[in-house]
């Protein structure tokens, strides 16, 4: 009775494993130490539960794996990275100072002299004005959510995007977890530089990750957990049964029934 107490117990464990912490693995392994306890009793009755056990530890095998916790790793970094950008990678800007020597050198009353001097000062008022303004082109419109004027709100939301999707992750909502990378995917080729090589490197990550598998099906596991409750209830009531028509019993009943005669 022990032994089959036990292997309901471990039944039990594996269904809440699968369905509450879709932990696919661990809810594998219980099943199969439930089948070992089963071969503990000794019993061609349990066969039912056996090939019932069997069958779900296939199922749960045919699976594969998914490794969330190298993506949620993956996502991490790429988090962590976002601070590290400079500021060429999301502030575009073209330098003219091409155009502009040529300029100064169509003058036919520069000197050489005064060129490189003309050179200098351009080249600190560059300076000086790149610390002030930024140009940033842009294809689309901005989002509602984004601040063109100001890499902070666009790093923030950034971040913000991608620990929603290492959330999605977690709990193993494709639906929310691909929209999120999307939104990140799509920030990053608005507002950033795609020429620049950090920038390729996160869009190129952010694709890989978005199409590996995050979540599967749940199979039905409880179907050998069903059937060895039937048979621990049968075998309850048998007993019961058969303490009811046991000799003692019959025999305490047959003495009663005589003591009730003699009155």
């Amino acid at each position: 009775d022990w032994l089959l107490a036990e292997a309901e117990y471990l039944m039990h464990l594996a269904n809440q494993r699968l369905g509450l912490e879709h932990d696919y693995k661990g809810a594998e392994a219980v099943l199969m130490a439930a089948d070992k306890v089963l071969v503990e009793n000794n019993d061609p009755g349990l066969l039912p539960i056996r090939q019932a056990l069997a069958s779900e530890i296939l199922t749960l095998q045919q699976l594969g794996y998914i490794d969330h916790e190298g993506i949620f790793v993956r996502l991490a970094a790429i988090i962590s990275s976002l601070e590290n950008l400079s500021e060429a990678s999301y502030l575009e800007t073209t330098p003219d100072t091409k155009a502009n020597t040529k300029n100064l050198t169509k003058d036919p009353g520069s000197t050489q002299q005064e060129l490189q001097q003309w050179q200098t000062i351009w080249a600190h008022i560059r300076s000086d004005l790149s610390k002030a303004f930024a140009i940033r082109r842009l294809d689309q419109p901005a989002g509602p959510l984004l601040s063109p004027e100001q890499s902070y709100y666009l790093k923030l939301n950034l971040r913000l995007m991608l620990e929603q999707a290492s959330l999605a992750l977690l709990e193993q909502n494709t639906v929310i977890y691909q929209d999120s990378l999307d939104k990140a995917i799509q920030w990053l080729g608005n507002y950033f530089d795609l020429q620049d090589p950090e920038i390729t490197a996160l869009i190129k990550n952010l694709k890989d990750i978005k199409t590996q598998k995050i979540s599967y099906v749940t199979p039905d596991i409880s179907n050998s957990l069903r059937l060895l409750k039937t048979k621990i209830e049968a075998m309850y009531q048998n007993h019961r049964l058969g303490k009811l028509s046991s000799p003692a019993s019959e025999a305490q009943n047959a003495a009663s029934y005589s003591g009730e005669l003699s009155k």
